[in-house]
């Protein structure tokens, strides 16, 4: 490491203070940071230079108490390193040594710059893959819209064509049409108008934070070298020029998790900020050597923020998954416990749940209560049946 950690004050002070100590690193030491250039919640910081990058340590109100933070000043995507945050946060886990301030920036510059060392040889390059949904959120272009993909049993075994529904702050991606009717129909009581078609294209290996697409081109790009017949998928997504569709690419990480990300393509806006017309849109198409990858190129794209409408696969094991999601569960007492007790059931991935309660639970009961005391023609209790045996859906 090219700076020293047992700098040399250039003015002695007893007990020595972290100015002193900084002005000894002497060429390294690049001053203190101005207070209104601290990040937020930091009360002091001071700069350095280390391998031609400028690096800032900045501390908080309880320092020597907390441990310090090392920032990479000017980070960008384009230099994306694996436990680096958006803002150039450096992921560290050092302790602080309580009341001994110079002994807690020395610890936290040491992890910075092994951590550092390590991403030059690239030692951490396949965390991108296995945490790739936290640095998919962290460089989304657009976070105020939420987008929650339900895989369905295909997974993501092939390129599919699946469906979209969206209220103003999500967007839930679902297997199917079949899918996508029931789920806005058990949501909202009314059936959904216009399901989007929606792109599922499975990609390998998951692309760095570097090499996420800006724009239609780059996406096209980027599914053409890492997918099997995904750019046919994006073809019939634009062949009748929608005003908006979404497509999610899919990968899995090193352990075997599945990743899911979602990207918004939407027309082109005219000077008057309303999508362009479908005729201009495609002027000069003829004339090109490949008129639909062109044409997809004219499209705007916005990268959403992904979640897994199915909760527990971020939570649970992939062989845990399975279990749960063949498991059969009676829960009987629709309560406030029992329905409480369902609901999280369910979205621990439990499929198959058979709930039972006799009694009128409109005032308490959380799940189903616009069912309660209903059954189908076909799952109608007989005469003989006791009152616990009784459905409640």
């Amino acid at each position: 490491m090219s700076l020293p950690l047992e700098a040399t004050p250039t003015v002695p002070s007893d007990p020595p203070n972290l100015d002193d100590w900084f002005a000894g690193l002497g060429d390294n030491f690049a001053g203190r940071v101005p207070a209104g250039s601290l990040r937020a919640g930091m009360t002091d910081g001071w700069r350095l230079r280390w391998r031609g990058r400028e690096l800032e340590l900045q501390v908080d109100a309880d320092f020597p108490f907390s441990a310090a933070r090392v920032y990479l000043v000017g980070y960008t995507r384009a230099q994306a390193q694996p436990h680096v945050e958006k803002d150039g946060k450096l992921c560290l886990g050092g302790k602080p040594v309580p009341g001994d301030g110079i002994a807690t920036v020395k610890t936290a510059l040491a992890e910075a710059f092994r951590l550092l060392t390590e991403n030059e040889t690239k030692q951490h390059d396949d965390d991108f893959r296995e945490d790739f949904g936290l640095y998919w959120l962290n460089w989304s272009s657009k976070t105020d819209l939420l987008a929650e993909v339900l895989p369905g049993p295909e997974g993501m075994t092939r390129c599919r064509l699946v469906r979209a529904v969206q209220t103003k702050n999500q967007v839930f991606v679902l297997p199917s049409k079949a899918d996508a009717m029931r789920f806005w129909t058990n949501r909202t009581g009314a059936a959904p108008k216009w399901p989007k078609t929606t792109a599922l294209i499975p990609i390998d290996p998951l692309p760095a934070p570097d090499r996420y697409p800006d724009t239609a081109a780059e996406l096209w790009t980027l599914v053409e070298a890492r997918s099997q017949g995904g750019t046919d998928l994006l073809a019939r997504l634009v062949d009748n020029d929608p005003k908006e569709a979404f497509v999610v690419l899919a990968g899995r990480a090193p352990s075997g998790r599945e990743h899911y990300a979602t990207l918004r393509i939407r027309r082109p806006l005219d000077r008057a900020g309303l999508p362009v017309k479908r005729r201009v849109l495609r002027q000069g198409l003829e004339r090109a050597e490949n008129p639909i990858r062109t044409l997809f190129a004219r499209f705007r794209i916005e990268r959403l923020a992904t979640d897994r409408l199915d909760a527990s696969s971020s939570r649970l094991p992939e062989g845990v998954q399975r279990r749960m999601a063949t498991a059969k569960v009676l829960v009987v007492g629709c309560g406030a416990l029992g329905s409480g007790v369902a609901r999280m059931l369910a979205q621990a991935g439990v499929e198959h749940l058979r709930l039972v309660d006799p009694d009128a639970l409109a005032g308490r009961i959380f799940v189903g209560t616009n069912s309660v005391r209903t059954t189908s023609a076909t799952e109608r209790p007989s005469p003989s049946q006791t009152a616990s045996e009784r459905p409640c859906r």
